[in-house]
């Protein structure tokens, strides 16, 4: 028998957006704040477009993934925090944070939100993948494997130079965030 199921397959798929950018922008207050009030006006706009299937990923690094996960905050949508590995916080925000300071409360709320609104994925079970490569990298590849667009900010520093690659690899389409040109 034909399926009588009325549900529109097109309202059930989420419409995903992952962003990759420097971890640099944790350095300067006015570029992050102006960079985070940028990605909240372009995430009301994609909610106005997308619904309830909106989707936001971060890769849960400082600086511009902690942007774009505080837009997604900011707007109270979804977000799924793809993470390199267990040990990633501790590392990254706690002990080595480009702040200079202990973190880790800031990613601990970040990383709650998530887990009660898109979830939390931990790539890698360690700091290395199943080839060698960093677990940051494999991180990168899977926000792109899931993402409908990749939002791009600052594609020179190296982590986003290696993801912007792979969306060219990918054929994954890509918008460059550039608050101070209104893209």
């Amino acid at each position: 028998f034909p399926s009588h199921d009325t549900t529109n397959e097109k309202e059930m798929k989420k419409f995903i957006i992952a962003g990759t950018g420097s971890r640099e922008l944790v350095k300067d207050h006015k570029e992050w704040r102006e960079v985070v009030d940028y990605l909240i006006d372009l995430l009301y706009k994609a909610h106005e477009k997308h619904g309830d299937n909106l989707l936001i990923v971060s890769g849960m690094a400082e600086g511009f993934d902690e942007a774009l996960a505080m837009a997604a905050y900011g707007c109270q949508l979804p977000l799924l925090a793809a993470i390199p590995n267990k040990g990633y916080s501790k590392y990254y925000w706690q002990n080595n944070s480009l702040s200079g300071e202990d973190r880790m409360s800031d990613f601990q709320n970040l990383a709650k939100y998530a887990h009660t609104t898109g979830g939390v994925h931990y790539v890698c079970d360690g700091i290395y993948g199943p080839d060698g490569r960093h677990s940051n990298f494999h991180r990168n590849e899977w926000m792109v494997d899931q993402a409908d667009i990749v939002w791009v900010y600052n594609p020179t520093t190296r982590g986003t130079a290696q993801c912007y690659a792979y969306c060219k690899k990918v054929g994954k389409r890509t918008f460059i965030i550039n608050p101070n040109k209104g893209e």
